[in-house]
Order: structure tokens, then sequence, then C-alpha cells
């Protein structure tokens, strides 16, 4: 077994919970680690021996709660410094991204330069011993976070400019999810802000009987798409989210062939059903995690594949797309998979089955079952790294837009500080985080997964408009972006 032992002051652990902590190598795929507080720090533990990278959770003065990482750490006898090692890794990730983009020809501003030399500068005090240990560090940090920010911003506008110069429009799809009607002034801001409605079809409502399907919800709400122009993107067809499985199929958990066939079939009546009036098949989604139902990975592979297989067996023109949740993978800190989020989408893409492109859903800034906040070049080389799939890919995203209670949410977790000195952070993080997809080709949709508050969700505080139908800042924002650069 391989170990790491890190020292850390006892305020820093405090704020920090060490649950949330993982070893990776240098790939960046978590592997399942074990971590124990010891006298005067902590110790990461997995069963590889190797050189790894840990991930902690670090709080940030201005951007809250953010998982950051250090560089590539060899076994050593003696303890890492935690703080040194953080901002080592962080100045050091900020610095390459950089001098990539310097290659491609991009332009470093002269605040983000001087803040990043600073930064370098602070750091290499702190390696000769010139500078106060913990201040020093926690200051490193933070500049690097900043200039990074500022980097990929700039980098984002600029990527933008140039794909407007060949292209007065993006086709890039923005899709809101929602799952019944609008009425009053949500109609009007949807087709204001999106170009495309994500339909998702709950398993359990369409077929409550074995064999018996209602669609009439579905076809109204194809029908007020197709009305407004709007596209439509159809499902997740499969889901193994109890709000999705029906009730009758747990019969069947210990029968898997028949589930396979009962839900094949499902999926064959539905396709038949809205074939020529969908844009985009959402095939399956969340089936490289697991769900409510005890199966096997390799069976719900095999469901996500039959899954499209039987809607290309009927569509064989539309895009197919499947969608893979919490991309970076954190669960696997606490659990054993065979495949990683990567390796599964790597698995359907070869499978020449026909899916066209990979969903990555990133319910941003949620303690469970979501995705912990990332600083932002950290999110645009992940995003990067899933482009070598070599397949479109599709965004779906929530982030909360408080910390409160949220009596409608089914999911048992909270949100986390995304950016405690701005008053809306749901909108600072979509003004933040669409621009990067925006600026890369490779992705070809974004998706807001919970539009409306007052329908049931599974993260709280995640929706564009509330519950009494006020329209959010992030609604705004969204709108004016889809009329200045969208098709």
């Amino acid at each position: 077994m391989g170990s790491f032992q890190f020292q850390a002051t006892e305020e820093l652990l405090c704020n920090s919970p060490l649950d949330r902590a993982y070893l990776t190598g240098v790939e960046g795929l978590p592997w399942r680690t074990q971590v124990q507080p010891v006298t005067g720090g902590f110790v990461a533990e997995r069963d590889i021996d190797e050189t790894a990278i840990l991930h902690f959770p670090w709080k940030s003065e201005r951007t809250g709660d953010v998982m950051l990482c250090t560089s590539c750490l060899m076994h050593r006898d003696r303890p890492y410094d935690l703080l040194l090692e953080l901002a080592r890794g962080t100045v050091n990730r900020v610095r390459t991204f950089v001098a990539d983009l310097r290659v491609a020809g991009f332009v470093l501003s002269s605040n983000a330069e001087s803040m990043l030399n600073e930064s370098t500068q602070i750091f290499i005090e702190l390696l000769v011993g010139h500078a106060d240990n913990a201040d020093s560090n926690i200051r490193t940090i933070e500049l690097a976070l900043q200039a990074g920010e500022i980097v990929v911003q700039e980098y984002a506008q600029q990527a933008i400019s140039h794909r407007k110069q060949q292209a007065p429009s993006l086709p890039t799809m923005l899709a809101a999810q929602i799952d019944e009607l609008p009425t009053g002034n949500e109609e009007a801001a949807l087709i204001a802000g999106f170009n495309t409605i994500a339909l998702p079809f709950y398993w359990r409502q369409r077929e409550q009987e074995p064999g018996q399907y209602d669609w009439s919800e579905i076809e109204q709400r194809v029908a007020w798409c197709t009305e407004q122009g709007l596209r439509v993107c159809a499902g997740p067809l499969v889901t193994l989210q109890r709000s999705s499985v029906p009730e009758w199929a747990y019969l069947w958990e210990g029968d898997f062939e028949q589930l396979l066939e009962s839900a094949v079939q499902y999926v064959r009546q539905a396709v038949e059903k809205f074939r020529g009036k969908i844009q985009v098949w959402h095939a399956a989604a969340k089936l490289n995690k697991g769900g409510a139902l005890d199966l096997t990975e390799d069976q719900r592979l095999r469901l996500c594949l039959a899954t499209v297989e039987a809607i290309r067996q009927i569509d064989g023109e539309t895009p197919v797309v499947v969608s893979v949740d919490q991309p970076w993978g954190e669960y696997l800190r606490q659990q054993n998979f065979s495949l990683s989020p990567f390796h599964y989408a790597d698995a359907l893409v070869r499978s020449d089955l026909g899916v066209t492109g990979i969903g990555l859903e990133v319910n941003y800034g949620y303690a469970d079952h979501g995705t912990y906040p990332r600083d932002w070049v950290a999110f645009s080389q992940q995003l990067d790294r899933w482009s070598m799939l070599g397949s479109p890919l599709m965004i779906e995203l929530t982030a909360p837009s408080s910390q409160a209670a949220d009596s409608q949410s089914t999911l048992d977790t909270k949100p986390l500080s995304i950016v405690p000195a701005e008053p809306d952070a749901q909108q600072w993080f979509v003004s933040h985080a669409v621009p990067i997809m925006l600026a890369k080709p490779f992705i070809h949709g974004v998706i807001w997964n919970q539009t409306l508050d007052r329908s049931t969700h599974d993260f709280p505080n995640g929706g564009l408009i509330t519950a009494d139908g006020t329209l959010s800042n992030t609604l705004q924002w969204l709108t004016q972006t889809r009329q200045e650069y969208l098709l």
C-alpha cells in the first residue's frame, strides 16, 4: 500500500473536510483513498504503490470552497508540507496553462501576468527560506488562483472572438430542461433564453404498468417546443435514479435479462412514437455510477449499450448522446469501479453502435452527488481532457443560487460556498463557465439541468426561475449571451 504523510496546521484541517481529499495518478483518475488524521497532519493511503497527486479541499478567501491539487509526489519517509505542496501545484498548473496558451498565440494581459509573476516570486522566496511559511503559502495560492481566473476568462473571450470571425453566430445548443410546460412569464423567458428544450422522459411515469405506455405529457411538451421553434433534446430515456425506475422494475432486479428486455421495449416505443420530432436523443444518464437498482458495473454498461442500439435500429440519423455523472470521478475515492467515467465513455464511443456525443453532468458546488468546485484552470483543462475521446461533448449544468434549505430537493446534499464575495453565486459561476464552453468547438451543447424551482428537482436551489416566477440573474445573463453569440 502506498501512503503519503502531510503536515498541516490544526486550523487548516478544521476548515477542510478530510473525507473529500483523495489521490490520483498523473492522468487525474481518482484512486480509492483512505485519509486518516495523525498528530500534526494526516496520512493518505491507497493500494497502488506509485507516485501520486493529492487533491485537497481548500477554503479560498475569495472564491470559497475549491478543490486544489499538488504536483506529482514521490514516496518518501518524511512528511510533506501540505501548504507548500498546494502552492507548488497551483502555481505550476497556472504557469503550464499559460505557456501552452502562448504557444497557441494567446496574448496574456499585464494584470494576469503581474499576478502570476508575484505568485511565482513569493513561492521562490518560500523555497529559499526568505518568506514566512503559512501567510506566504496562502498568498501564493490566492494570487495564482486569481491569475488563473483572469487568464481563462481572457482565453475564452479571445477564442470566442476567433470563432465568430469564422461565423457570426455559434451553432452551440443552449438548452433548458423542463419537467412540465412553462406558464406565464416562464414561457417567454425560455423562448428568449434558449434555442433548445431538454425533455426528460422518466420511464417510471411513461410505463407505470408493464407494457402500458402514456406519452400524453411528452406529446404536449414536444408540440409546444415545435410551435415555438425550439429544438428538442429528448431524454434521458434511461437512468437508474429512483425518480425514473418504475415500481414494477424492482421485481426484475434479480433477473437482469428480463429487466433489459423491458427497458429496450420501452425505448423502442419512445423512439417509434417521436421519431422525426426530436433533434437529439439523450439515450442514458448516470449509468457510470449506479442507482436505485442493484446492478453490476457490467450490467449497467450493457443496459446503456442496449439503449443506444435500440434507438439506432429505429432512427439511424438523429444524434444520440450518452452522459456520465461527476466527470472528475470524485465518487471513486470511496468505491471500487473497474471503469472511471472517462473509460466508461471511451467504451461507449468504441462500441461503434452509433453514439454521436458524450454528455458530462456537472452539478457544480454540491457537497454530495455533485462536482466539488474547481479553479478555472482545472475546469478548462478537464473539458480539454474529455475532448480526447474525439466525440462532441454536451455539458449539463446545475449550480446553487444560495445555501438555503430547499423543500423541493430530493437529494441529501447541501450547496457549498462557491463565491462568498459575490451577491449571486450562481450567476457568477455561469458567467465564468459558459464562455469557456463556448470557446471550445468540441462542445456542441450546454443544458441547464434544473430550470423551474416549482418542480420537484434533485439539487437544492439550482433553478433559473423561482417558485413564485421570478427570473434569476443567471437566466437574464444566459438570455443576453444567447442573443449575442448563438443561432
